[in-house]
């Protein structure tokens, strides 16, 4: 074999690992969270084995390494997305409530990949055919790609939804990378399903081997590359909500929710609260009188819409005046900063939304 095949079939491997390599060094110099990122990592080195098994399957066909490393891979293949579910639950759920129950235990599904892999060996070594046991992996690895992607697609909106509830800006602490994640592993499943189906033996010496090993390896670095980043997640979400939490327990509510609804009206709309860079739901709950439960709930209930979408709409509504009265060629940043908008992509994104037009399209209307 030439050195080229070689390096093509090597390539998914070596982006697992070099990937690996750098989170390691930043675990070493303390640029990252060990215990929010691990699970994380310890996929990408799982995600590495599996596609170093893949190099030997091309490398050295028909040896008996070949063969101990198809137990590996079975045992890395039916690993890989638990760990991927875990780091997704470990970010966006509170410690309290984290729960991995039935089948997406990870040691109920890490027993059965053991299982499986021993299984794998034994029936290679008494020379036994393995078509069934590589069905039933194919089938189990396919129900733990829909549940990862079910539960963390659950996990994400769930997260979303709460930071929505108190937060006014929500662009930098929605978790969008994850769900790009959630989305680019979806692909990657469908790629490997396809190049399962047309089987790895296809491919063995031959150059054609470059068309899986190039799209694995984009995928696979687009992955590591997104899930390295750092994000905003539920621990520094705690982090916000505990001065709170950690006081005496609020005393019953005493106004109505007409009441409290006129409150938060009059703080909007005469107060102009929204203006507010960085506005939290506590921020408007002190200004009524309130506390943000009662506060986050009444606007969900009574405007059918979270905190940050309800400062919002005002936002908008504010921005839409002074792109009216402001001359072709004002800021639009300007613009936005004055009707509470922190950053441009909030303003560009929370207007689009509103409207189906961006600030500038508004104005050209004029």
């Amino acid at each position: 074999m030439n050195d080229f095949y070689l390096l093509i079939a090597a390539l998914p491997a070596l982006t697992c690992l070099w990937w690996a390599v750098t989170m390691a060094v930043d675990f070493i110099f303390c640029r990252k969270r060990m215990k929010t990122a691990l699970p994380f990592f310890i996929f990408v080195v799982v995600s590495s084995f599996l596609y170093i098994t893949h190099f030997i399957h091309f490398s050295f066909p028909g040896t008996r390494l070949a063969v101990l490393s198809d137990s590996i891979w079975i045992f890395c293949t039916l690993s890989v997305y638990p760990l991927f579910g875990i780091w997704v639950h470990r970010l966006t759920v509170p410690q309290k409530h984290r729960s991995l129950k039935g089948l997406y235990d990870y040691r109920i599904l890490f027993a059965i990949s053991l299982a499986m892999s021993a299984l794998s060996a034994g029936f290679s070594h008494f020379g036994l055919d393995t078509a069934l046991l590589m069905l039933a992996v194919k089938g189990l690895f396919a129900v733990e790609v829909i549940l990862t992607i079910v539960i963390g697609s659950r996990d994400l909106r769930t997260f979303r939804r709460e930071v929505a509830n108190y937060y006014s800006d929500t662009y930098d602490k929605e978790l969008r990378p994850v769900g790009i994640l959630l989305i680019l592993l979806l692909v990657v499943s469908g790629c490997s399903l396809v190049f399962s189906t047309i089987g790895r033996d296809v491919f063995l010496g031959k150059s054609l081997l470059v068309i899986p090993s190039l799209v694995f390896s984009v995928l696979l670095y687009s992955v590591c590359y997104i899930g390295n980043q750092p994000v905003f997640d539920i621990t520094d979400f705690e982090a916000e909500l505990k001065p709170e939490e950690a006081a005496p327990a609020a005393k019953p509510h005493t106004l109505s929710q007409d009441q409290l609804r006129e409150r938060i009206r009059r703080a909007m709309e005469e107060e102009k609260i929204y203006r507010m860079h960085g506005l939290k739901v506590d921020d408007l709950a002190a200004k009524v009188g309130s506390n943000r439960t009662y506060v986050s709930n009444c606007i969900n209930r009574a405007f059918g819409v979270s905190f940050s979408d309800y400062i919002a709409s005002y936002r908008v509504e504010e921005a839409k005046e002074r792109l009216a009265a402001a001359p072709q060629g004002t800021n639009m940043e300007k613009i936005g900063w004055e009707s509470g908008f922190s950053t441009r992509s909030q303003f560009y994104r929370s207007f689009k939304k509103e409207t189906g037009i961006s600030p500038g399209q508004w104005m050209a209307k004029k």
